[in-house]
């Protein structure tokens, strides 16, 4: 019988040893499992934030880009808009016509009878709106009092809100492109 029981005693410590190290495997690969898991989530958020980090600095080099062009497209615009302004504006300007209007504060009695041009503004007016500014507000008034001066041909036969607006205009261009 010493023989039996050494034997049970052999095959259950053997059966206790081979569950114990079974369950301390599989314990042990859960533990391993979850730290790779840990390790490859970690990986993803490091790799998600210099992705998110590249996109931010692209797209922050992308709209220097853009503002860049967009200065650039404005000098331009406004250059070639201001050549025409003074050629209208000496059509119409006079040392005359600028002491009367700092003098009245109502149209008065001054004609003028120019065609004035507009090429330059035409051409340009749809890309000069995408510039959202007083200056550009300002260039479209200018045009406007052109576009007043030529229909009207006299000072006198303005409403008072085109007289202010005229006489804003003007001191603007002489302020401006004289």
């Amino acid at each position: 019988m010493p023989l039996n029981a050494d034997l049970t005693t052999t095959i259950v410590t053997n059966v206790i040893t081979a569950a114990v190290a079974y369950f301390g495997t599989i314990q042990g690969s859960k533990l391993q499992i979850k730290s790779q898991q840990k390790t490859t989530q970690q990986q993803i958020e490091n790799d998600r934030q210099t992705a998110l980090l590249q996109i931010q600095t692209e797209q922050q080099r992308l709209d220097n880009a853009i503002t860049e062009q967009n200065r650039f497209n404005q000098r331009a615009i406004k250059n070639f808009i201001s050549h025409e302004i003074k050629d209208n504006f000496f059509k119409l300007g006079s040392m005359d016509l600028e002491n009367r209007l700092k003098e009245n504060s109502s149209p008065f009695q001054y004609s003028c009878n120019y065609k004035y041009s507009y090429h330059e503004y035409n051409q340009l007016k749809y890309e000069l709106i995408k510039f959202e500014s007083d200056e550009v507000e300002e260039i479209i008034n200018i045009y406007n009092m052109f576009y007043i001066m030529e229909r009207k041909q006299d000072v006198l036969a303005f409403t008072d809100e085109e007289y202010a607006s005229f006489k804003n205009s003007f001191f603007i261009c002489v302020d401006k492109y004289l």
